[in-house]
């Protein structure tokens, strides 16, 4: 009776043993699986970020360079303007000195 107590014990022990050894690699693998979905997650956010970064960088740049453009024709158009002021003084100094 005493060694059949005793292999009962034993076979308890290798049982608590097998099932902890089972139930470390099991929440091993769930550690992993998580891992694996945050990294995931977190590139998915991580590139969201960038793209919208890239976005606005690219709203800027395009705003920017039409108030560049916008400014030079300005300056054009005044350059255009003094120039047609000058000629129509010109002509029109001219025209009164004729009588």
């Amino acid at each position: 009776a005493r060694q059949r107590v005793n292999k009962i014990r034993a076979a308890q022990v290798i049982q608590a043993w097998f099932r902890g050894h089972r139930a470390r690699k099991e929440y091993a693998s769930v550690v992993k699986a998580v891992r694996v979905i945050q990294s995931y997650f977190k590139t998915k956010q991580q590139r969201t970020w960038f793209l919208k970064m890239k976005f606005c960088a690219l709203t800027i740049q395009r705003r920017w360079r039409a108030t560049l453009t916008a400014r030079r024709i300005r300056h054009q158009f005044l350059e255009t303007k003094k120039a047609a002021v000058k000629i129509q003084l010109a002509y029109i100094q001219a025209f009164l000195l004729e009588f």
